[in-house]
């Protein structure tokens, strides 16, 4: 809120002539400017609501079935990898930018090239740098832990939320490609999959067991079930 707040007080005069101009002047009107972000951003506003159930939401399905420490240890690993969300964010706002701009020259053809020699030039690089995190997470997680035997025995948490992560990482290439290309109800539908088959999923599994390996392999499924989804949609509109 203070950063919007100091925003909107450096760029105040900016704001309030955007805002206020007339419509027969010829930059677009708020109203236009407005029209034309929410068909695109409306799509993604509603996407965020299944994403967080299939990603935060299924920790208040799985607290009545774990015991809490168990419960924790999960919620810890997924914290201590989750510093990675950092690296995707920067990757997002690099390239939609980039794909956009391709998007505008060359179509859904120079698009698909790009997504292409990305994957092939990135694909090592990330993988190089998860394996170092990896290495890193599991020797903080160590020493912090090392006085408590049952934190100190989930260790192997951590390392398959970067499975989770790996699958996060390669999923955010062809968001971005649908972003770029302003197929943003896509990635809303790929996101009501998930959450849809992680609340299915988790009714029917926390029920014959109750530890933290099932809540891993859930949010590890699910983030598969939407990276399929999302590389389906993308596909599909490359064919066409």
């Amino acid at each position: 809120m203070f950063g919007i707040f100091i925003f909107i007080l450096l760029k105040f005069k900016k704001i309030k002539t955007f805002l206020f101009q007339k419509s027969e002047t010829k930059n677009k009107t708020f109203l236009e400017v407005f029209k034309k972000h929410y068909s695109y951003a409306s799509w993604l506003v509603l996407g965020v609501i299944f994403f967080w159930t299939y990603t935060q939401g299924i920790y208040f399905v799985a607290e009545k079935y774990l015991d809490v420490e168990d419960f924790n240890a999960v919620r810890i690993s997924q914290n201590l990898v989750g510093v990675l969300s950092v690296l995707f964010v920067t990757f997002e706002n690099m390239m939609l930018v980039k794909m956009s701009l391709i998007f505008e020259q060359k179509k859904l053809a120079g698009i698909n090239e790009f997504v292409k020699k990305l994957l092939k030039k990135l694909m090592i690089p990330f993988i190089v740098i998860l394996v170092v995190s990896s290495l890193v997470m599991t020797q903080l997680y160590k020493i912090y832990y090392q006085d408590n035997s049952f934190y100190s025995e989930k260790i192997m948490y951590i390392l398959y939320f970067f499975l989770y992560q790996f699958l996060f990482g390669v999923s955010r290439t062809f968001v971005v490609a649908l972003k770029a290309i302003n197929a943003t109800k896509y990635i809303l539908y790929s996101h009501i999959l998930a959450a849809t088959f992680t609340l299915l999923l988790a009714q029917l599994l926390f029920l014959k067991f109750n530890n933290g390996l099932v809540l891993i392999f859930i949010m590890i499924s699910s983030m598969l079930v939407f990276s399929a989804g999302i590389f389906y949609f993308y596909r599909k509109i490359i064919k066409k």
